[in-house]
């Protein structure tokens, strides 16, 4: 999954966060995934990268 979204971020303002999550079904009982991106401002030209871990 690849999302791009569009908000407006308390205090920062305009912002755009592009990033790629895969979730990869291991048994009946274990999923895990993992994803990054990077959220831009488009006011100020800030950017903040972001990682993402999950194992369930």
């Amino acid at each position: 999954m690849s999302p791009i979204e569009d908000a407006i971020m308390y205090l920062v303002g305009n912002v755009s966060n592009t990033g790629t999550y895969v979730e990869t079904i291991e048994s009946l009982n274990v999923t895990r995934g993992n994803g990054h991106g990077i959220i831009t401002s488009s006011e100020s030209n800030n950017k903040v990268a972001w990682n993402a871990y999950d194992m369930v």
